[in-house]
C-alpha cells in the first residue's frame, strides 16, 4: 500500500537527555498509487496549509486536495477535483495563494489513451481549501499544432504594483511531440476567469532548440517583474546547453534574455534522480533570485543554488 505522507518538523523540546521527533501525518488513504504532493501556506494564516496530488483512488487519476486551519495536526476531508470529460484522467497539480488568501489550484486534464485531447485548468477557493469554484479553462491542447499541456506551473503577482493580481501558468508540449518544442505562458487579470492568447517564452539567442522538454520554472518579484527559467540548447546559437533566465515587465510582450549557467548532467549510475529545478524571487528584494537544479559537475549529482542580486 502506497500512502502520502507530509512530515511536519516542529519545536524541539528536551527530555531527560531525550529529544522529541517529528510526527508522520498520514494525508491521503489510497491504496495502489498517491504521489506528486503539492503543498502551499495560507501567507494570511500560516496555520492554513492546501495539500494536493494525484491519486489512483477509485480507479481512475484524479486531483486530490485536503487542508488544515491547525497547522498540520488535523485535516479535513479530501476534496475530489472534477473532470472535464468522465474518460479524462488528471495530473499536475500545482497552486498559489494571493495575499489576499485566495487560493488557486491548476491541473492537466486529459485523455491517456488515445493522446488526442486534454486541457490545463484552473479554480480557486475564498475558504481556505473547503470549497472550490467550477474549474474554468486556462489551456487547451488545440492552442497550437504541438499540444502544449505538460508540465504546468503557475504564480500570482502579489507586488501591489499595476500587475498585481495577474496570475501567470507557463507549460511546454506533451512528451511525445516531434521537436522543435517551446515553453509557453498565459495570464490572467481577472482572477483566472479568462487568459491570454498562448505565447512562447523563448526566442532570440535563447531559443529552446533541441530540448525535448523545456518546462518553465516561473516566478514573480515584489517589483512585478515576471521571471521565467528554463532549458535552452540550440547550437547554432551557443554549443552548450544552458538554464536561460527570461525578465518581462509587460506580461511576457516581450522578454530580456540572459544565461543562468551550462549544467553538466547525466552522472553514470544514478538513475533515481529527478531532474529538475525552480526559480524562486526574493519577496523582499526585487533584484534577488535563486535558481535550485542538480549537476553531476563532481560525478554524481547534486542540489546547487545560483544567486544572482542584480536581476540576472
Amino acid at each position: 500500500m502506497k500512502s502520502l505522507f507530509v512530515l511536519f518538523f516542529g519545536s524541539i523540546f528536551l527530555y531527560s537527555s531525550a529529544i522529541a521527533q517529528p510526527i508522520n501525518e498520514e494525508v491521503s488513504s489510497g491504496t495502489i498509487f498517491d504521489g506528486e504532493p503539492y503543498l502551499v501556506i495560507n501567507p494570511t494564516n500560516s496555520d492554513n496549509m492546501i495539500i494536493g496530488w494525484m491519486s489512483t483512488a477509485k480507479g481512475t487519476l484524479a486531483i486530490r486536495v485536503r487542508t488544515t486551519f491547525d497547522g498540520g495536526i488535523t485535516w479535513g476531508n479530501e476534496v475530489v477535483m472534477p473532470h472535464s470529460n468522465p474518460t479524462f484522467q488528471s495530473a499536475d497539480v500545482s497552486m498559489t495563494f494571493g495575499k489576499n488568501g485566495v487560493v488557486y489550484l491548476e491541473y492537466i486534464d486529459y485523455t491517456r489513451s488515445p493522446h488526442d485531447s486534454g486541457l490545463i485548468v484552473v479554480t480557486h477557493s475564498g475558504d481556505g481549501g473547503k470549497s472550490w469554484d467550477k474549474p474554468i479553462e486556462a489551456f487547451n491542447y488545440y492552442d497550437n499544432t504541438i499540444a502544449p499541456i505538460d508540465r504546468p506551473w503557475m504564480v500570482v503577482d502579489n507586488s501591489g504594483t499595476a500587475s498585481d493580481g495577474t496570475i501567470y501558468i507557463t507549460t511546454k508540449p506533451v512528451p511525445w511531440n516531434t521537436l522543435p518544442s517551446h515553453p509557453y505562458l498565459k495570464y490572467s487579470t481577472d482572477n483566472g476567469k479568462t487568459w491570454s492568447k498562448i505565447d512562447s517564452v523563448d526566442g532570440g539567442e535563447y531559443p529552446a532548440g533541441i530540448v525535448a522538454a523545456p518546462m518553465v520554472s516561473p516566478a514573480v518579484s515584489s517589483d512585478g517583474v515576471f521571471h521565467a527559467a528554463y532549458a535552452s540548447w540550440d547550437v547554432k546559437k551557443n554549443p552548450l546547453p544552458r538554464y536561460t533566465l527570461a525578465n518581462s515587465t509587460d506580461k511576457g510582450v516581450s522578454y530580456t534574455r540572459t544565461t543562468i549557467y551550462s549544467p553538466t548532467t547525466g552522472a553514470k549510475g544514478d538513475t533515481l534522480s529527478k531532474v529538475g529545478y525552480r526559480l524562486a524571487a526574493n519577496p523582499l528584494n526585487p533584484k534577488n533570485l535563486v535558481f535550485v537544479s542538480l549537476d553531476s559537475r563532481n560525478g554524481d549529482y547534486d542540489v546547487y543554488a545560483f544567486v544572482t542580486t542584480d536581476n540576472g
